[in-house]
């Protein structure tokens, strides 16, 4: 595809989603805010050009669990009213390229948290498949 071709559509698309969510918006934040809209729809056409272009079958994990913790503290972790929140899911791959089942679900990209204001950010995951969108964690 055409890189100027794809940067108009990427624009087109932050257009729309910016008419969304510009009212919850901080107006101090506007430049950052909609450089980091721009490498969420970046990221978006790049992940949608990896599914589209692989015979697998690939799901969306939404739910973050915690790793290097015992199973009490991950427990009372997910329960807690001040569990991180994910801000985008991890991809994973549950078939190889003949549709085959894999024996474990292959993580092909982290989970991006956001810590809550009060908590320790040593578990920071982000997806890694196009280094030169903003980091939004």
């Amino acid at each position: 595809m055409d890189t100027n071709h794809r940067d108009r559509r990427i624009m087109q698309l932050m257009n729309s989603l910016d008419v969304v969510l510009k009212p919850y918006a901080n107006a101090e934040l506007e430049p950052q805010r909609r450089d980091h809209l721009f490498g969420l729809c970046q990221r978006a056409g790049s992940i949608g050009m990896l599914l589209l272009s692989q015979p697998a079958e690939w799901v969306f994990d939404w739910k973050y669990k915690p790793k290097g913790r015992n199973r009490d503290e991950a427990d009372q972790s997910t329960r807690s009213s001040r569990k991180p929140m994910v801000v985008f899911p991890a991809l994973i791959r549950l078939t190889d390229n003949s549709a085959k089942q894999l024996e474990r679900p292959k993580v092909v990209l982290e989970h991006a948290i956001r810590r809550r204001a009060g908590q320790q950010d040593n578990e920071r995951g982000g997806p890694k498949l196009n280094e030169k969108a903003p980091v939004l964690v």
